[in-house]
């Protein structure tokens, strides 16, 4: 005879595996669960006068049993009575010393490079946020547990964060660069040195600023992909980390809006130019092998499959509330000559 908690203990792997409706709610209190774990010893580290860990110490199958069984009951439990996330101060850059000082210079950089490759050098903190490297750099131990809005904050001559907005969401907030950023940047003559080294070496294909038509710019991603390989290491770099580049997401964009696109597929019409490994299939990894984009015989053949951007002359609100929709839909319009030298 076996006791009700080895049974559940028994069962736990066999709960756990199972699929179907609630799993990615139990995935969320799982992970919600254990930030509050993490929490919890990170507030006895303080209270000890000790570095509290990291954020992401606490796994799974160290949570309590009862929570394993039922994240989800848990979290309800959680929310009733709930705790402040345990946050630390982002200290001034001339407080700072040793390598915690270099890894915030790196991160500043970093930073900076991300919004120099942003539509208008702006975007959301969130979008920021899934910036490879700033990724990496907020895993290490000195920054995961303080806020990124401070951070940002701690360099106000490099970045403007706009925290006027109508959202109340900090992820919406828009953050941009401010029009001398980089002569406010921490070593901002180390930066262009590297800058300068980082363009020349390996020959890195010269960038297609504004594609002017499908062809330009399926072989405009074909470049930025190569350049975001190149700044990623260019050896077995994610699948997702790639696909997440600021660049490279507004082509995802765009293509997408014209027809079906993979990145995967994407990819593969270039062989020389990447290499996928495909041995697990929930963490492809790509190699840049070839920076030279002269040959563009694949370019015409692949960039044929896409048309006019999606919804382009179609559905009933199509233009509705632009200039001109009284020639072209509203009733008794479609006077597509008046239109046609209305604009030129």
């Amino acid at each position: 005879q076996i006791s009700s908690d080895q049974l559940h203990r028994a069962l736990l792997p066999l709960f756990a595996a199972m699929p179907g409706k609630g799993s990615i709610q139990r995935k969320e209190a799982r992970k919600r669960l254990q930030r509050e774990e993490a929490n919890k010893l990170a507030k006895e580290a303080i209270e000890a006068g000790l570095e509290p860990p990291p954020t992401k110490m606490i796994k799974k199958e160290d949570l309590p049993l009862e929570v394993q069984l039922d994240p989800e009951e848990a979290l309800a439990k959680l929310r009733e009575n709930p705790t402040d996330v345990v946050w630390l101060p982002s200290h001034p850059l001339e407080e700072l010393e040793g390598e915690e000082r270099e890894k915030a210079i790196e991160l500043c950089h970093a930073i900076y490079s991300a919004l120099s490759e942003c539509d208008g050098e702006e975007t959301s903190l969130q979008q920021l946020r899934t910036n490879w490297k700033i990724t990496e750099l907020m895993k290490l131990p000195m920054f995961c547990r303080q806020r990124f809005i401070e951070i940002l904050r701690r360099h106000p001559e490099v970045f403007d964060v706009d925290e006027g907005g109508d959202s109340k969401h900090v992820g919406a907030m828009r953050v941009r660069l401010r029009p001398d950023a980089q002569d406010g940047l921490p070593n901002a003559e180390e930066y262009a040195e590297a800058m300068i080294a980082y363009n020349a070496d390996h020959g890195l294909p010269e960038r297609i600023a504004e594609p002017s038509d499908v062809n330009q710019r399926v072989q405009s991603l074909r470049i930025d992909l190569i350049h975001a390989l190149h700044k990623m290491g260019g050896t077995e770099v994610p699948l997702q980390d790639l696909g997440q580049d600021n660049k490279v997401v507004l082509h995802k964009k765009e293509l997408i809006r014209r027809g079906d696109f993979s990145l995967l597929s994407f990819l593969k019409v270039f062989p020389d130019n990447f290499m996928l490994d495909e041995s697990e299939p929930n963490g492809l990894k790509v190699t840049l092998i070839g920076y030279d984009v002269d040959d563009q015989s694949m370019v015409g053949n692949y960039a044929s499959k896409f048309g006019p951007p999606k919804g382009f002359g179609k559905g009933k609100g199509f233009m509705k509330g632009h200039k001109g929709w009284d020639l072209v839909g509203a009733k008794g319009g479609g006077n597509w000559a008046d239109c046609a030298a209305m604009f030129g």
